[in-house]
This record gives structure tokens, C-alpha cells and sequence, in this order.
């Protein structure tokens, strides 16, 4: 949903906001690790491997955020990161970078571009 933010067309949700955002929300997913890891326990050799794994996201996700988020909030270096890396692939893809004027327009816009016409519509040419 953060990256939704970050990249919404109008009003988009400046990457300072969203780097603290997104490690709450790693945070968030080591809630979930656990409760389903703990959802194992009425079977122990699944239980036996499930916590282990478990508790290792969830330590990982800890240590990263313990070192990432203040190396963000000192230096803004996750921000810029960001920014570099986007600005090094623009451009890069498979599909046009037309700007499109909302999500509605982006949906229809494969679409529209297909040629439709019926048989009496048929251009001479191709007769």
C-alpha cells in the first residue's frame, strides 16, 4: 500500500514519509510470522521448524530496523538510495511512459489502442 502512496499520480507520498512506514510495516509482517509459526504448536516436528524460521524474520527484521531506520532519519541515505536507483533504470521497460491521467484511463489504455471495427466498417484496403 506504501508503494501505492509513493507512486500515485497526484499528491504522492514523499519517500522520507514512506521509509519509516515501510519498516513499521516490516515490523508488522514479523507479528504475522510468529502468530502462524505458533499456529503449528498442536504439531511438534512442524512446530520445531516453523519457530526457528520464525524467530529468524522476525530478528532480521528487528536488526534491520534498529540499524536502517536511524541511518535514515540521521543521514537520508535509504531516501536517496531510492532516488539513484530510480533515476538509473528510468525509462527501462517493456511498455511506453505515457503518462496516464488516472487509474481508470491506465486500465482502458491496452484496450483502446486495439483497432475495432465492424465488417461493414471494413477500411477499402484490406477488402
Amino acid at each position: 500500500m506504501v508503494v501505492a502512496l509513493v507512486a500515485a499520480p497526484e499528491n504522492p507520498l514523499p519517500l522520507a514519509n514512506a521509509v519509516p512506514m515501510i519498516t513499521g510495516a516490516n515490523i508488522g509482517t514479523t507479528v504475522t510470522s510468529t502468530l502462524v509459526s505458533l499456529g503449528h504448536a498442536g504439531r511438534p516436528e512442524e512446530f520445531r521448524r516453523a519457530f526457528p524460521v520464525a524467530l529468524c524474520h522476525d530478528l532480521f527484521n528487528y536488526f534491520m530496523v534498529l540499524v536502517l531506520l536511524p541511518l535514515e532519519l540521521m543521514t537520508g541515505f535509504l531516501r536517496r538510495s531510492a532516488v539513484a536507483l530510480a533515476t538509473l533504470v528510468e525509462g527501462v521497460g517493456g511498455s511506453p511512459t505515457r503518462v496516464r491521467s488516472g487509474p481508470r484511463s491506465a486500465a482502458a489504455w491496452p484496450i483502446q489502442t486495439i483497432d475495432y471495427y465492424d465488417e461493414d466498417e471494413t477500411p477499402e484496403a484490406e477488402r
